[in-house]
């Protein structure tokens, strides 16, 4: 019996022990209340008998499995969302773990410890509870599982059509981690044109549908701006303010909230330029210097290691076609300020670039791709006498908080 135990225990230690981590990270996150703040909730109170844009798809969702759900619900909703992911995260980053040659095994399991705590990766999905984040990611994953299979990669456009409609902010939060792996495809196989077409069809498909929801998706509404409110107002035995549906309505009616200063009129008869600036405005109007300046140290810290494996990965290999690849890896993080200027959620914008570079690095166990087993060889005979500084450098990245944040 003890044998079996041990065997069975033994063919899941690594999915068992990372969902440990991440489900004890969530909980600490979590407590004591539990619960989707407001604003987020509304997210899931939206649905396209209202429009057919962006924002509505997991609201549809929702009125499927219960029209008129309460705070209660949507919070145990929003937690069985949580766990399942963080399972299957588990699961698919314990087979990455085994995919790794044994030579980088040890570096394999380092990654896998910085990729699974601190506040850039999986913590904010508990830390924001119930932000559309999550479907994103879930898309993202899905396309990752897709994009190797000759059957499956063709569902890779549909599925970034889908993530847009989940949120408009798709294209610059998770679209970068499954399109870069396609592209790393496209240039690491003999075969590529299936590879190069989807690779291309992703891009157009994920481009056409934001420009779309963002130009036109106003104007799919199928109620008024009192319509919607009065809908909101007391959705699930729960009066909303008007706060929180002030700027629901800003992202799905384009009405602007009264506190900004811009009105309806000023948004229709501006161009996309113009818009753009009204938003960017607006946007850095009201921010925590010290959070924001506290976070870009975090964050560059974090990022400036990544990139130090991509330009190493570039020195180990004569490709061009490869160090171009590493090279869009590397510049894949300039969503971050691309998102800084449109919105003011900073962290969240971290988040989906940290993600994507840790889930590259893994992808890249997966294939196998020698550039990259022989930098980490480099990083483990660099770090091979120093397991004290390593791990100094852990405690500080799991740990660290930037000043100011909370849920």
């Amino acid at each position: 019996m003890k044998t079996k135990a041990a065997r069975i225990f033994s063919s899941i230690k690594y999915e068992l022990c990372i969902f440990m981590v991440l489900a004890v990270q969530a909980v600490s996150n979590l407590y004591p209340d539990f619960s989707v703040g407001e604003y987020t909730r509304l997210y899931y109170l939206v649905d396209y008998s209202m429009g057919k844009t962006s924002r509505l798809l997991i609201g549809s969702l929702v009125k499927l499995l219960n029209p008129d759900p309460s705070p209660r619900w949507i919070a145990g909703f929003c937690m069985i969302v949580l766990a399942v992911v963080l399972l299957f995260s588990a699961i698919i980053i314990g087979k990455v773990i085994k995919c790794a040659d044994s030579e980088i095994k040890a570096q394999a399991l380092v990654l896998t410890a910085f990729a699974i705590t601190g506040m850039f990766t999986f913590s904010n999905f508990s830390l924001y509870l119930g932000f559309l984040d999550i479907w994103m990611f879930i898309i993202a994953i899905i396309a990752m599982l897709c994009i190797d299979n000759k059957y499956l990669r063709w569902l890779v456009p549909v599925l970034c059509a889908v993530g847009v409609f989940i949120h408009s902010g798709f294209a610059a939060t998770y679209f970068p981690l499954f399109g870069l792996a396609v592209l790393y495809l496209v240039f690491s196989k003999e075969k590529k044109f299936a590879d190069s077409v989807v690779f291309i069809a992703s891009c157009a498909v994920t481009v056409a549908a934001t420009l779309w929801v963002l130009v036109k998706g106003a104007g799919t509404a199928t109620i008024t701006y009192e319509q919607f409110f009065e809908t909101l107002k007391n959705k699930g035995g729960f009066t909303y303010t008007d706060f929180g549906i002030e700027n629901i309505a800003f992202y799905f009616l384009d009405i602007p909230p009264e506190n900004t200063g811009i009105t309806a009129e000023m948004v229709a008869g501006a161009n996309a330029v113009e818009r753009l600036i009204m938003m960017v405005k607006v946007n850095l109007a009201d921010i925590s210097l010290t959070y924001t300046v506290s976070l870009v140290i975090f964050g560059t810290a974090v990022i400036a290691a990544c990139w130090a494996v991509w330009v190493k990965c570039m020195k180990n290999t004569e490709s061009k076609g490869r160090k171009f690849v590493y090279l869009c890896f590397m510049l894949s993080v300039l969503t971050i300020p691309l998102g800084m200027i449109i919105a003011q959620d900073f962290i969240r914008w971290y988040q989906s670039a940290i993600i994507t570079q840790f889930a590259l690095a893994m992808f890249m166990l997966v294939t196998k791709d020698e550039p990259f087993k022989k930098t980490m060889q480099q990083i483990g005979f660099y770090f091979k006498d120093k397991t004290v500084l390593l791990a100094i450098i852990f405690i500080v990245y799991a740990t660290a908080q930037p000043y100011g944040l909370t849920a």
